[in-house]
């Protein structure tokens, strides 16, 4: 008996495996190979891995020129050589479209852990405490990045620096001619060498970034213990955006009777309207002074700028340098410090919430680097701090291009290593550089939903007609930027995927355009069992009739977004799940967070829309849609505009001074609109000025409002001039009479797109509370994870 049922279970096996070769032959559509995506380091020059099908496939090969060099066989792997005459980039997009080929692999190339070879390297202990070494494995810097230093000059005839320089027309703005060279101050070549010293060249000293291109900037005058002014600060700024700079380092600080600098601030926006971002030292104080305000430790402008990414000091201990500036001016508890003649902080004309405080620390105290003439210096200051951390954003654009200033900054900070009391702390920020992790986040942190790396389990771009495995929705060519995009058109239209959620942790995220503000409550975007949960667990995503997204997951998480989305713009969205919590994301920015962990099940199909049976749909596009197994910390941001302040022009009640940032993470070209509104609704006023440059500061003349009498808000609209289906707009808080005394009107809508931000000006009444909470909020456990997200809790 035994023997009968054995030789059926064998023969029931060859029936089966019949029908597989039979269905094969018949009209199985066999995948093309997979690509990896390019990697950022070096590869074999006419070599390519190939993993094939059959022995066949190699055969095939042959005859078109590739010839075998190495098997490897374990692993059903074959080094090729590319034909003659063919590149290697050619050869793998030849051999990609093949459908006999399983995967298809640069033949990459590795070096010795890089230690260099400068002689004071030894001695630049700095570079052990941001874990440089390991970090330089992954990427030492390219020349097609260009670190702009807005500072006293520089050694332009220096061995480690020299071959480096570039220099722009009228580079020395102070006096007005080409040359930045210096002698007399030595500050920009020690921050230049920080950054940027030639390396692994046996020449003095190390510096991060061993290839990008440094700009010196002069600002300060050929006199020893010079200053320089808001003019010729602003004019180097504008002068290295112009120029193209990768980075701006300010590594300089104001007196405390003047911040915040508006001249400085209107520039530092215009680099950040570029997309450059700004690095920015936090200040220093003598903790053993005996005269106020010297010991007062107040985070210095610009350093204090919501702009600019900032940062303090660390000592050879890994702690906080005790020179090392970084108390808000407006937090109440410090207003308590009097100078000897009883002025209060807050009577130095520093305003509620126009400071923030600092992002992250990197080591300043007794640190080596170059010198002007020969040789090396031991330093000490947050002037130091920076340009490691500037020399750390070069790295990261090289390897991540499209990383706005605000990407970069969140970066910056979830990747630094604690070194306070646990989470965000007001002397140490997020932590201290931690260079290695840094660049190991950027590496396999793909920012769009469309590329591809090793933690994306499935992602669409809506090539197919009727994408994903089930459902009746189609694409059209109605998507973001050029793109294509799925179509919810109503009830009952939807699209399904199986197998694409991580078991213990994940990420969905997409770029979405809402028709309309839905009619219901119970709109989703994304589902897996609607209406039919009852306990079940389910994962969803429901456009409210508010403007709001709520985010539910295993019938134990509802997160409703911050802010409002409008109808017919673009945003992306991401949700998240595992052991950090649940996060839901909009345009890159945490909106809202739970510390449950675990995740929906995984079995269950996603639906994008919703089938009849479980709910309604949110009538919707969606573009770019990825899922990746664990939870991702970077994301990209549609087009997004801020009304961060207006204010009147001095002595004119006829004519308004409007700022802004404009931001996203293309670059193709922007251009911003202004008008007034009775009532701060639909974006339907009045045109004060259009077709305007993004620049980030306009003077508007109110002449078409003349003789109305009635009060008006502001908003800005920036529109895509090469996408025109892209345009978002951003309210003002405050109303306002044309020809009437004009207070500052601060956003209440400071945020991408309309929404609000925690590190964004929001009006006097909320900021300070807002501050408060996110200083604090970063003791707690899970807090690590907020650091670097922005939350609006006020405002909007």
């Amino acid at each position: 008996m035994r023997v009968v049922l054995f030789a059926g279970l064998c023969l029931l096996l060859l029936c089966a495996a019949a029908m597989l070769v039979e269905d094969r032959v018949a009209g199985e559509v066999v995948p093309a190979a997979v690509v990896r995506a390019a990697a950022v380091g070096p590869s074999a020059d006419g070599e390519v891995i190939v993993v094939p099908r059959d022995e066949a496939a190699l055969s095939v090969l042959e005859t078109l020129g590739y010839s075998i060099k190495r098997r490897l066989s374990p692993l059903n792997a074959v080094l090729l050589a590319v034909p003659v005459g063919k590149t290697t980039e050619e050869a793998v997009a030849e051999l990609a479209v093949r459908a006999d080929l399983v995967d298809v692999r640069r033949n990459r190339l590795y070096s010795r852990a890089v230690t260099p070879n400068d002689p004071q390297f030894s001695n630049q202990w700095q570079f052990d405490s941001i874990v440089a070494e390991p970090a330089w494995d992954i990427d030492t810097g390219t020349a097609s990045e260009t670190i702009a230093i807005i500072d006293d000059g520089i050694d332009t005839d220096h061995v480690d620096l020299a071959a480096r320089l570039v220099f722009v027309k009228g580079a020395d703005v102070v006096n007005n001619d080409d040359d930045p060279s210096q002698f007399v101050n030595i500050h920009g070549t020690e921050v230049a060498g920080m950054a940027a010293a030639i390396t692994n060249n046996g020449q003095d000293a190390a510096g991060v970034d061993w290839n990008a291109k440094i700009m010196p900037i002069q600002v300060f005058a050929d006199v020893a213990g010079s200053s320089a002014t808001s003019a010729d600060i602003a004019a180097g700024i504008i002068k290295a955006v112009e120029n193209h700079a990768s980075v701006i380092n300010l590594s300089l600080m104001g007196f405390l009777d003047f911040a915040p600098d508006d001249t400085i601030e209107d520039a530092i926006a215009y680099a950040v309207n570029a997309g450059i971002p700004v690095v920015a030292a936090a200040g220093n104080f003598n903790s053993g002074g005996t005269t106020w305000p010297e010991t007062v430790p107040i985070h210095r402008f610009p350093g204090s700028s919501f702009l600019t990414i900032s940062v303090g000091a660390t000592n050879r201990a890994d702690s906080w340098a005790n020179f090392s500036a970084y108390v808000r001016p407006d937090e109440a508890s410090y207003q308590t410090w009097i100078n000897p003649g009883g002025t209060l902080l807050g009577d130095l004309g520093i305003q509620e919430g126009q400071l923030t405080t600092l992002d992250l620390v990197a080591p300043g105290e007794s640190v080596v680097t170059l010198t002007a003439g020969v040789g090396v210096a031991t330093v000490n200051g947050t002037s130091f701090s920076a340009p490691l951390v500037f020399g750390a954003v070069t790295l990261v654009k090289h390897i991540r291009s499209e990383y706005s200033p605000e990407n970069l900054r969140e970066i910056l900070r979830v990747t630094a290593r604690d070194i306070g009391p646990g989470g965000y702390d007001a002397p140490t920020g997020a932590g201290v550089l931690d260079l290695n992790k840094l660049l190991g986040t950027a590496l396999y942190e793909s920012l769009y939903p469309f590329s591809d790396d090793t933690r994306t389990i499935r992602a669409d771009s809506f090539s197919a007609a009727v994408p994903g495995d089930t459902g009746n929705a189609l694409s059209a060519a109605n998507g973001r930027v050029g793109r294509r995009s799925l179509e919810i058109t109503g009830n009952n239209v939807y699209t399904g995927y199986d197998g694409a959620l991580g078991a213990e942790s994940g990420t969905i995220e997409f770029y979405v355009w809402f028709d309309a503000t839905q009619p219901n409550d119970t709109a989703y975007v994304v589902t897996q069992k609607g209406n039919l949960a009852k306990g079940g667990g389910s994962l969803d995503l429901i456009y409210r009739s508010d403007g709001h997204l709520e985010y539910r997951l295993a019938d134990t998480v509802t997160l409703v977004s911050a802010d409002t989305l409008f109808a017919q713009r673009w945003y992306h969205v991401a949700m998240t799940y595992g052991d950090s919590g649940a996060f839901l994301y909009v345009n890159g920015e945490s909106q809202a967070s739970s510390g449950v962990t675990g995740g929906p099940p995984v079995q269950d199909t996603v639906f994008f829309g919703a089938p009849g049976s479980v709910g309604s749909s949110a009538v919707c596009r969606i573009d770019s849609l990825r899922f990746s197994r664990g939870q991702r910390l970077i994301f990209p941001s549609a087009l997004a505009v801020t009304v961060w302040s207006q204010k009147a022009t001095t002595n004119a009640l006829d004519a308004v001074s409007v700022r802004w940032t404009a931001l996203r993470n293309e670059t193709s070209p922007v251009t911003i609109s202004i008008y007034a509104d009775e009532n701060r609704e639909g974006f339907d006023g009045i045109p004060l000025a259009t077709g305007l440059a993004n620049d980030g500061q306009e003077t508007v003349s109110l002449a078409a409002l003349a003789s109305t009498g009635k009060e008006y808000f502001l908003y800005v609209t920036a529109e895509d001039l090469v996408y025109g289906n892209e345009s978002v707009s951003a309210y003002s808080d405050t109303a306002f009479k044309a020809f009437t005394a004009l207070s500052d009107l601060l956003t209440a809508t400071p945020g991408r797109s309309g929404e609000c931000r925690l590190a964004t000006v929001t009006g006097a009444r909320g900021v300070k509370w807002l501050r408060w909470f996110r200083d604090r909020a970063m003791s707690l456990p899970f807090g690590r994870w907020l650091v670097g997200f922005y939350y609006r809790v006020w405002g909007c």
